[in-house]
């Protein structure tokens, strides 16, 4: 059916546009339309798999601006996360999941706003935990942008350096997370038609190409506004999602 490509492809390409801007926004934006069309567990899976490569995409011009050693931690972090993370998505029944994970996103997203912005001071520890909590939202509900917007706020990470740095993140955390989904039951590749991944994959080019030219007309504090609206408004949609279709 159409809307089953022009669908997913919108959401592609309004996520791709967010992700070049901010550095974050793609699966908040994409993984909502990606739920209902492709479920929930493909929906995860397309989430890691479009992510990397829209990543891979951004990197290619942004790779001048990546602090890899900071980059690296959180990837790090971010793989001893994703296993119970696959876990959770596979043993919970998914709309207490998505229920539980909305209230604690939403917690952190305004807790973290009450405090000025570079109020916690930038170590290991505090890079590996942000890591530990994108890869395990991540892979059990395609939901690992907040933490990483919380994190970036808490230790004044600037949106230029932080939009590069996490694109290697994306891009090298792919793989392993599909391994942990695939191991826990989940995909190991999202089943998608191959007409609807060719128009994803277009999207993706021309999203970047958007973003692109909106980045370079977005302020640092613009940027930074947009990047935390569209966490808050994942994690809200992702609750309120969850009360409607709750199955009593």
């Amino acid at each position: 059916m159409p809307w089953e490509l022009l669908l997913p492809a919108a959401a592609s390409l309004l996520g791709s546009v967010a992700a070049r801007m901010t550095g974050l926004g793609f699966a908040l934006i994409a993984a909502p339309v990606y739920v209902v069309v492709f479920g929930p567990r493909d929906a995860v899976a397309a989430i890691i798999v479009i992510g990397g490569l829209n990543g891979l995409v951004v990197l290619w011009s942004l790779r001048a601006h990546v602090q890899w050693t900071r980059a690296l931690l959180i990837l790090v972090g971010g793989i001893l996360g994703a296993v119970p993370g696959a876990w959770v998505l596979a043993n919970t029944p998914q709309r207490a999941l998505e229920l539980s994970i909305s209230a604690l996103l939403i917690v952190s997203l305004f807790a973290a706003n009450m405090f000025p912005i570079g109020r916690t001071t930038d170590t290991r520890m505090v890079r590996l935990t942000a890591g530990v909590l994108w890869g395990f939202f991540t892979t059990s509900s395609a939901m690992g942008s907040p933490p990483l917007a919380v994190y970036s706020r808490l230790t004044d990470w600037r949106p230029p350096s932080f939009s590069a740095s996490v694109q290697p993140i994306f891009v090298a955390s792919a793989p392993v997370f599909l391994t942990a989904n695939f191991f826990t039951g989940g995909s190991w590749f999202p089943h998608i038609p191959p007409s609807t991944a060719a128009a994803m994959i277009i999207a993706i080019a021309l999203g970047v190409a958007i973003g692109t030219f909106g980045a370079r007309r977005t302020s640092a504090r613009t940027a930074m506004r947009l990047q935390y609206g569209f966490a808050i408004a994942g994690a809200l949609y992702t609750g309120v999602r969850a009360l409607l279709l709750w199955e009593i």
